[in-house]
């Protein structure tokens, strides 16, 4: 009998596909990213680096010609894409201060926004 995983979003999470930075802890070069879907509570990105849950980095996305968003982030789970040689990584957010969170709440509203021009155009 196959196990059904049962989803614990909190959130309404939105597609997207975005560059990023990853600054690890545990070493101190950045790490190229690939954001694939963002929520209130965190985002899910793709990458080359095998990364452990509870791992806590700093994630930095490009916006393409607008101001870059940051956010502490915590790892929640890694694990390798059988159809690539990245690892599909879930990240939640962890804001050091509102601004922080201001800014990432912008972002995501930003994202929503978008993706509902692109729908009724």
């Amino acid at each position: 009998m196959k196990k059904v995983r049962t989803d614990r979003r909190h959130f309404a999470r939105f597609d997207i596909l975005e560059y990023a930075l990853l600054q690890r802890e545990v070493h101190p070069e950045s790490t190229s990213c690939v954001v694939v879907d963002v929520s209130l509570g965190g985002l899910q990105i793709r990458t080359r680096e095998a990364l452990q849950p509870g791992e806590r980095c700093q994630i930095t996305i490009g916006r393409g010609g607008v101001r870059p968003v940051s956010s502490r982030v915590e790892v929640r789970y890694a694990a390798r894409d059988d159809d690539s040689e990245l690892f599909a990584v879930g990240l939640r957010f962890l804001p050091t201060e509102t601004k922080d969170r201001i800014a990432m709440v912008d972002y995501i509203h930003d994202v929503f926004r978008r993706q509902g021009e692109m729908l009724l155009s």
